[in-house]
């Protein structure tokens, strides 16, 4: 006796771990989202690890700001505000990540590994857009800022969502060999 089926020959449970599943990753999409002021939070927290690096003079966060010396040798704060949190582009990869997970057959591993990697790549590329915004600003004032954050920063993080997205679908579509496998015989 076969066990039930959804379509083709996918055991009916399989299936609904995978939705299952899905709907966890859709969970926690909404619950960054919802939660975005949290993430915020981190985000700054982690820029401070190693904005040091950087930055000219110390720095110091609080919540989601970071605050350093200014070219005038004055404290100065870059707030990382909801519209360049990390959250509105890990979002969106969840979904994604969902929508796969409870509509292919795509191996977990390669799903989960594609999208962790994803994640990590956005997080790398936000820290990176808030540096040089930081660096812009410390170095050249508010022309920096200007610069940095609505014309350049804003072109990075587009460029790395689509290269994170890539990478992505890439690792979760690919076969192990890098081939395509054939269809198995069903008779």
């Amino acid at each position: 006796m076969r066990a039930p089926t959804t379509s083709g020959d996918y055991p009916l449970g399989r299936r609904l771990v995978r939705i299952t599943a899905a709907l966890v990753l859709l969970g926690a999409a909404a619950a960054m989202l919802f939660w975005q002021q949290q993430v915020r939070y981190g985000e700054m927290s982690l820029a401070g690890t190693w904005f040091d690096l950087v930055l000219a003079g110390s720095t110091h966060t609080n919540r989601d700001a970071i605050y350093f010396s200014w070219t005038g040798g004055e404290l100065i704060g870059l707030r990382n505000t909801w519209e360049c949190t990390v959250a509105l582009l890990a979002g969106p990869l969840l979904g994604i990540g969902a929508v796969l997970l409870a509509l292919t057959r795509i191996p977990w591993h390669r799903l989960v590994t594609g999208l962790a990697l994803a994640l990590v790549l956005i997080v790398a590329v936000n820290q990176l857009r808030l540096a040089m915004i930081a660096v812009s600003l410390q170095r050249w004032g508010m022309d920096g800022y200007a610069l940095s954050h609505t014309v350049i920063g804003s072109i990075f993080a587009i460029a790395g969502f689509v290269v994170a997205a890539m990478v992505f679908l890439k690792i979760a579509g690919a076969s192990p060999t890098g081939r395509h496998r054939p269809a198995p015989h069903l008779g």
